[in-house]
């Protein structure tokens, strides 16, 4: 159970709808795909037509629409094949004219007329709709692309003719011409680096990475050359100080001075995390750590990053947790495992058990859901719901059909339904009574 301004949003039976209380359902009960944020509740409903979608704001205001898109404080509706923006009480702020929207902070690219052009929420034209393409560099600057294909930078208020290629990352752009030569630029395109022969690679925080034919070399966004690196097939950027390289065909690592750390012999790396980094040999995966100590052999068909010095492996068809040293926090012997607010669930073939963060098992799989929640974990099982405590010991013992949880005022809603059973007079006469 979610509020929902002054309601709260139900589920019951795969079915959901907007309630005053248990007793005073205020909207149809969906049994289609919902989603919903603080303003709006929206769900899907078939129609002779297809389908359509049911908006609804927190004062149960009702409007119909054919798609939808939830921003911060509003939402876009494509009503009759047009969309338009309304805010939380459902008021038009922008009517539907437009074939398509895209948010870009405080202002909008609209098409209108199959032209783009950029508006803001007054809809006041910043940018007129003339152009085949408009793509946001940031909350006010846009790449303009015209209907014979020349490019433009613009903020509205001037507009720059763009002659060569622009992609933009972050805080600064790059400018690069079909040749392949490039410079960097910031976001109003100011140059930061001369013209150089290069093609872009990949990026991060601590640069940019370029190839030019048999080498590769790495810029900061000052335009510094950071280091240059000859006969790599690939360098593939994180925000590690160990970059994974590729080189005949296998790969290992350099540092972000382009000195080779791990030689290239492994079929397979990711980048490191907590110190690990996961390589695969002959199709099965293990992990060294920086001195390429192979910490944890490959037995596994799959693994994943470590995380908090824990990572998800499968052996044998079965997924188990294990520490950095590989040994197992949680043995493998499950079909799935789901990390989920500090707990994992557990599960073999279709029941649920829950372990804690240090992989203890607090309940095995006899459940067929689990949620967790602020301080309580639910479980249900033949049709009912209990509440257990964190650590697996019952906070409400008694077996309900439905359990709420209300966040606000820190209470549980407990639903049974009556059961209606069969009496007979001589049971009466006997003195039995259901």
């Amino acid at each position: 159970m979610d509020e929902f301004g002054e309601f709260f949003i139900l589920k019951n039976s795969n079915m959901t709808f907007i309630a005053e209380d248990s007793n005073k359902i205020i909207s149809e009960k969906f049994s289609e795909e919902t989603q919903w944020n603080k303003d709006f509740f929206v769900a899907k409903k078939k129609t002779y037509q297809g389908h359509e979608y049911i908006v609804i704001n927190t004062e149960g205001k009702v409007l119909k629409a054919t798609a939808y898109k939830l921003l911060k404080n509003e939402i876009l509706l494509e009503i009759k094949s047009h969309w338009g923006i309304f805010d939380q009480k459902l008021n038009e702020i922008i009517s539907p004219l437009y074939e398509n929207i895209q948010a870009n902070g405080d202002q909008f690219i609209v098409k209108f007329k199959g032209l783009y052009g950029v508006i803001d929420k007054n809809n006041n034209w910043v940018i007129p709709p003339q152009y085949k393409e408009i793509i946001p560099i940031d909350g006010t600057n846009y790449k303009l692309v015209d209907k014979y294909l020349g490019e433009f930078i613009s903020d509205g208020k001037s507009k720059s003719e763009a002659r060569l290629y622009y992609d933009f990352y972050g805080d600064f752009g790059i400018e690069q011409d079909v040749n392949h030569t490039f410079r960097l630029i910031d976001l109003k395109g100011n140059a930061l680096t001369a013209f150089q022969k290069g093609k872009y690679s990949s990026h991060g925080s601590s640069g940019i990475i370029f190839q030019n034919e048999n080498y590769h070399f790495m810029l900061n966004e000052a335009g510094k050359e950071l280091f240059k690196i000859y006969n790599y097939d690939s360098i593939v950027f994180s925000e590690d100080e160990f970059l994974a390289i590729k080189k005949n065909g296998n790969w290992g690592f350099i540092n972000t001075d382009g000195i080779l750390r791990i030689a290239n012999r492994y079929d397979t790396v990711r980048p490191f995390q907590n110190d690990r980094s996961a390589i695969k040999i002959r199709n099965s995966w293990g992990f060294i750590n920086r001195n390429e100590d192979l910490v944890v052999q490959p037995y596994y068909s799959e693994v994943s990053d470590f995380e908090n010095k824990t990572a998800f492996v499968k052996f044998n068809n079965k997924y188990g947790l294990i520490d950095i040293n590989g040994d197992y926090i949680i043995e493998a012997e499950y079909d799935e495992i789901i990390k989920e607010k500090g707990f994992y669930l557990l599960r073999k073939a279709s029941k649920w058990g829950i372990a804690n963060i240090q992989g203890n098992v607090i309940s095995y799989p006899t459940y067929d859901h689990i949620s967790v929640g602020k301080d309580f974990l639910k479980v249900e099982k033949y049709g009912t719901s209990r509440i257990l405590s964190k650590s697996g010991t019952s906070l409400i013992d008694q077996q309900f059909d439905q359990i709420f949880y209300d966040e606000k005022r820190e209470l549980f809603l407990g639903r049974k339904q009556a059961k209606k059973e069969q009496v007979f007079l001589t049971d009466i006469l006997a003195g039995d009574y259901p």
